[in-house]
């Protein structure tokens, strides 16, 4: 016995007819070949087959949204270890690239100083060269009046 069976059951067929159209309620027709003292439980079945297959629906929807839900979470894990693992790598390569600055840096600056010491140096042979140039030229031209002066005494000695 359907459900609706047993709660009209317990009331009279015309008393449960009589009270749903004084409450306003719209009390559709019995189906061909029912009994006759359950004229308002033929709407109550329909509704239950609806309400069932509602039920039936949306419990695969619920289904659907939770299999999504988890593909959409898979997803997204996957895409956050993806993350992961290149920020893993390119933080690596930052601390490679550190430490190569830092070596270049201190080959750099040993290169600097040394090149700095070697001008320093090359300055100093600089000016060596430029003052002995200015006593070579000094003692050239020394040399020079001596000679002139050698030669006029030449000269002059022999013109005497």
């Amino acid at each position: 016995m359907p459900i609706c069976s047993k709660v009209d059951w317990l009331r009279t067929p015309a008393g449960v007819l009589q009270g749903r159209q004084l409450a306003g309620e719209v009390v559709q027709p019995r189906r061909p070949g029912g009994n006759p003292g359950q004229q308002g439980c033929t709407t109550s079945e329909g509704r239950l087959e609806d309400l069932t297959a509602q039920v039936s629906d949306l419990s695969a929807q619920l289904t659907e949204n939770r299999h999504q839900q988890k593909e959409a979470s898979l997803q997204a894990l996957v895409a956050q270890e993806a993350a992961h693992q290149e920020l893993a790598r390119t933080t690596k390569q930052l601390e490679d690239l550190r430490a190569e600055f830092k070596t270049c840096k201190v080959e750099h600056q040993s290169t600097l100083d040394r090149s700095t010491r070697r001008t320093a140096e090359l300055e100093e042979e600089l000016e060596a060269a430029k003052l002995a140039q200015t006593q070579i030229r000094t003692e050239a031209g020394n040399n020079a009046a001596t000679d002139t002066v050698s030669a006029r005494i030449c000269h002059v000695s022999l013109c005497i």
